[in-house]
């Protein structure tokens, strides 16, 4: 059985791909934390994936056949304020996963986002020209420009306003509209920014599927229904 990794196992996106994956594959966590909220079967590593040697280290002693990168740095305003840690954890560890694999030739599957765009336009698509603009749309584009040009099979795939449910869960839009009124608290939405709000199962079957039907490269890949925020609170 092919063995996938699956990097920042403990996140929204991560538990979602976690239970995915496992079903046909032999699935191995990893995140920084020193406990996993995974099922108790899945083999789980805590991993510093900054630390060049630790990565190097690991995923040799593993060798997966898959790896799927869904750990970032995603506090946009945060990152500019904490610069150097939203590099190193957005840039220099999908470095150090490279340099780490490049001798066996496993496929990497980096998760992204549709902050590589400017928001000038709109309803991108996969050959539209990137224009990040900030800290963290900087790094998730020089990360896939990394991805890009290594000498691995890959999958980029794009995305955006991520939701959900999962064990011990880092609060998203839906799980911080639904816990607001749940407390009787009124709550302000902006109606000016619009997208289209992916849930996590979906993404992840789809990665299962881009990998199944062995398609390679760059995809946008998003829930149909573009609306704003104020729309998606509703």
């Amino acid at each position: 059985m092919k063995k996938v990794v699956v990097v920042g196992s403990n996140g929204l996106l991560g538990q979602s791909l976690i239970n995915r994956f496992a079903t046909h594959f032999d699935t191995i966590a990893l995140s920084h934390s020193n406990v996993t909220v995974n099922d108790e079967n899945i083999p789980y590593y805590q991993i510093d994936m900054v630390n060049r040697t630790e990565v190097s280290d690991l995923l040799s002693k593993i060798k997966p056949d898959i790896i799927i990168n869904s750990a970032a740095y995603t506090n946009v305003d945060g990152s500019e304020e904490e610069k150097e840690l939203c590099w190193s954890i957005n840039v220099r560890s999908v470095e150090n996963i490279i340099d780490a694999v490049e001798s066996y030739q496993p496929i990497l599957i980096q998760v992204s986002t549709d902050y590589v765009f400017d928001g000038q336009k709109g309803w991108y698509t996969e050959i539209d020209t990137a224009n990040p603009r900030g800290n963290y749309a900087r790094s998730k584009y020089a990360a896939e420009n990394i991805v890009a040009t290594s000498s691995l099979e890959y999958i980029i795939a794009r995305t955006q306003i991520l939701y959900g449910f999962c064990n011990k869960l880092s609060e998203n839009f839906v799980t911080w509209v639904v816990n607001k009124l749940r407390n009787n608290e009124k709550i302000k939405v902006v109606f000016d920014q619009i997208g289209n709000p992916t849930f996590t199962d979906d993404f992840s079957e789809s990665l299962y599927r881009l990998l199944e039907r062995e398609e390679y490269g760059l995809f946008h890949i998003s829930g149909k229904e573009g609306i704003n925020r104020y729309e998606f609170a509703l």
